[in-house]
């Protein structure tokens, strides 16, 4: 009963780490096959275009990968959800001066995406000052989306001058709750 038992924990075990493998190359797929085409913010009261770009670089080659032969798949999925390198970005500071922004994102996905999200994570000189989530839900494969997400402006803004250069913003692209992308944006404003 006893080699019995061991046999099966060995056999359970095996086929955790066979599914965690799985995941890995399904978050894989999707990272490599997910483009944003362009991205507009617009003046929520009047639906004036604030700020657009279209030249986003999404390139996987760009990751930073961590690997070690030690790894467990679990393991070496968390250590590789760090994604391609920060950048850059210059927002126009009138943008702080709307009631509510409304962010389009076109974006174009090869693979399907079951519970697609963002999370937005906000850092003012390396400090969580705020969190917003956002929900898509399935995404179509080979689909090109429109998404639009309206963001309510707080009732007391940090001036611009605070904010440029020291506010960090790092983007989580999600399905199902596991992370296929990660992206690092600082921010300026001029």
């Amino acid at each position: 009963m006893n080699n019995e038992s061991q046999n099966m924990n060995h056999s359970n075990h095996s086929s955790e780490e066979e599914e965690e493998i799985v995941d890995q190359a399904k978050l894989e797929s999707i990272c490599k096959g997910f483009k944003i085409n362009h991205m507009k913010m617009k003046d929520g009261s009047n639906g004036k275009i604030m700020w657009e770009k279209s030249d986003w670089n999404l390139d996987t080659n760009e990751f930073q990968e961590f690997k070690h032969k030690n790894l467990n798949p679990r393991e070496f999925r968390e250590m590789n959800k760090i994604a391609f390198k920060n950048h850059n970005e210059n927002l126009p500071k009138e943008l702080l001066l709307c009631k509510s922004i409304v962010r389009e994102i076109n974006f174009s996905s090869i693979e399907p995406i079951d519970n697609f999200e963002i999370v937005q994570n906000y850092y003012l000189s390396r400090e969580l000052i705020e969190t917003t989530k956002f929900h898509f839900g399935f995404v179509i494969p080979n689909s090109t989306n429109n998404w639009e997400q309206i963001i309510e402006a707080k009732d007391e803004m940090i001036p611009y001058n605070i904010l440029s250069g020291k506010l960090k913003v790092e983007t989580i692209f999600l399905t199902n709750g596991e992370i296929f992308l990660k992206n690092y944006i600082t921010i300026f404003y001029i």
